[in-house]
């Protein structure tokens, strides 16, 4: 596939309070929830639900709406 086609990969800090466990489930779970995003895979009510989760996934990472990182 060209590159123009590609996404960009993700970017998930770890938070200072975190170990590692719980970052590697926190990144998994932004992972598969943007994945799914990406696919077009989410129903109106199931991808406004998951976009309040990834907002809360991301919370301390950006301020912006966790939608505008994944178009």
């Amino acid at each position: 596939m060209p590159q123009h086609h590609s996404w960009s990969p993700l970017r998930v800090p770890r938070r200072e309070t975190e170990t590692v466990d719980q970052f590697e489930r926190r990144r998994a779970e932004i992972e598969r929830i943007v994945a799914g995003f990406r696919m077009s895979r989410y129903g109106r009510a199931e991808a406004e639900r998951l976009e309040r989760r990834l907002a809360r996934l991301r919370s301390d990472q950006s301020k912006k709406p966790a939608s505008s990182s994944l178009r």
